[in-house]
């Protein structure tokens, strides 16, 4: 008895303590001792979420374990807090082990805030901006790993195809290159490395979760831990020795890659001392390389792969993109990310693409920095707060039947395009300050990949195969679970 009273006593004290805290939070509903309000969650938290939203309104506090975080749910809050109380929302979470070890103690663009952040943002946008000072520079890249998808989709006509094996290495060539100026073909140690420790990584960083809910369980041996830690054991000297070979090769008359870029504005101490900074490390450096790599690969590739599933469902859109390619841009070339405005439909399914699919249906957690309001509530400085973006995307006030995927609600009656700022229910990449960095090479991606796919191929399910699912695994990212596709050549390929 005397064992076991000291830890129910810290449990008690605890519980009575959160509860005296709940005053401070929107009003949500009432936690339980030790689990808060997980019972309220299924595996799809970004629907219970939404669904809570209708008894207690668009923010409300909700506690995951005995920590009380609040959920933003409607595009007014969520627009609110990304933009105009940005920069008072542009916190992470610094107290979860898992973050801590991913980002070498928050110095990531992704996890780091303050100053720090701020610097990496802009040496993140302005070595993007050195290397492809005019977009043409990504247009080549992509078209080039799109012509090496289709080759590798021809040799396999006709076969039932695994989409994430096929699709992945030219997605994964295209920030390759970009980042540090190399392409594989899938064989090399490098490339299977890269693969292996970012799927470490992100299951690593799904299955610590709940670390974050509830602190104690860090104590007991942890699957999730033991994968992140593989994950890293890997990724940290590759990442090392992308550094060194640019750094021993580097020209500052020849900026090569993302890499060079950093490199070059890391060095320029009239940059750095704007931010009050003396000088970006290696560390800061290698880091900068993995957050291009990892988020210009997994969620352009998860959006290429909701897309095809979705083609799958919903044939006659691929035909209709057919048809409007090839009597907008003829037989004889493919469409380039120039003729984006000339094709509407085409920018239509992307649209729908990216409202429907919900890469990142909650986001990245944030941390208020100071106490601020969304909606007129007060927020506490120091809170957790996430921005469920699956329900401001599925929203039935601003969506009609939101829940089918139907490109015609980005056309207007004579089939042009409407402009995505008209609807403010429509935040794929976020906004504001924390907004995604890499928005606009995503947007050409998906663009060139897709309108290339279309024109060359049909898709269709395996003949006595299921058609994919629809509903997705939740991790870091909503991901497709595995399906496989047939991709037929059209006549008449270039």
């Amino acid at each position: 008895m005397a064992i076991t009273f000291p830890p129910i006593l810290y449990f008690i004290i605890t519980y009575v303590n959160h509860v005296r805290s709940l005053k401070r939070y929107p009003k949500g509903p009432f936690p339980l001792p030790v689990i808060g309000n997980l019972n309220l969650l299924s595996p799809h938290p970004y629907v219970d979420f939404k669904r809570l939203a209708k008894q207690y309104g668009g923010v409300y506090g909700f506690s995951l374990g005995m920590n009380r975080y609040v959920i933003v749910n409607s595009a007014e809050s969520v627009r609110e807090g990304c933009s105009k109380k940005g920069p008072q929302i542009a916190g992470r979470p610094n107290d979860v082990e898992s973050y801590i070890m991913v980002s070498r103690n928050m110095i990531s663009l992704g996890f780091s805030e303050g100053t720090l952040w701020k610097l990496l943002r802009k040496v993140t946008h302005s070595a993007l901006k050195v290397y492809g000072s005019n977009l043409e520079r990504f247009n080549e890249t992509i078209v080039t790993e799109s012509e090496h998808l289709h080759k590798l989709l021809r040799e396999m006509e006709g076969e039932e195809l695994e989409t994430l094996s096929c699709l992945g290495p030219s997605v994964l060539n295209v920030i390759c290159q970009i980042v540090f100026s190399s392409r594989y073909n899938g064989n090399e140690a490098e490339c299977k490395d890269i693969i292996k420790f970012q799927r470490l990584v992100f299951d690593g960083l799904a299955t610590t979760d709940i670390v974050m809910v509830l602190p104690w369980i860090r104590y007991f041996k942890s699957q999730g831990y033991e994968s992140l830690k593989d994950g890293i054991e890997i990724r940290d000297p590759f990442l090392k020795r992308k550094l060194q070979e640019h750094k021993n090769n580097f020209d500052a008359d020849n900026i090569r890659d993302f890499t060079d870029g950093a490199i070059l504005l890391a060095d320029n101490k009239s940059f750095l001392n704007k931010f009050g900074i003396d000088r970006l490390t290696d560390s800061h450096l290698e880091m900068m390389i993995n957050d291009m790599l990892v988020g210009g690969n997994e969620t352009t590739l998860t959006s290429i792969n909701w897309f095809v599933a979705y083609m799958i469902h919903w044939p006659r859109y691929q035909e209709i993109m057919y048809e409007e390619v090839i009597n907008v841009i003829g037989f004889d070339r493919y469409p380039t990310y120039a003729d984006k405005n000339d094709l509407p439909f085409v920018s239509a399914c992307i649209s729908e693409l990216l409202r429907f699919c919900n890469v990142a249906p909650l986001g990245v957690p944030r941390r208020t920095t100071e106490d601020c309001t969304l909606e007129g509530k007060d927020i506490p400085k120091g809170t957790t707060t996430i921005f469920n973006l699956w329900a401001i995307h599925m929203d039935e006030d601003y969506w009609i039947n939101p829940k089918e995927f139907n490109p015609y609600r980005w056309l207007d009656e004579d089939g042009n395009s409407i402009e995505m700022k008209q609807y403010k229910s429509f935040l794929p990449f976020t906004a504001g300050p924390r907004g995604c960095p890499g928005q606009d090479l995503a947007r050409m991606e998906l663009f060139i990949f897709l309108s290339r796919l279309i024109r060359d191929f049909r898709i269709e399910k395996p003949e006595n195969g299921p058609l994919p699912d629809l509903v997705g695994n939740l991790g870091i990212t909503l991901t497709p679970k595995p399906y496989k596709a047939k991709f037929i050549s059209r006549n008449n390929n270039i």
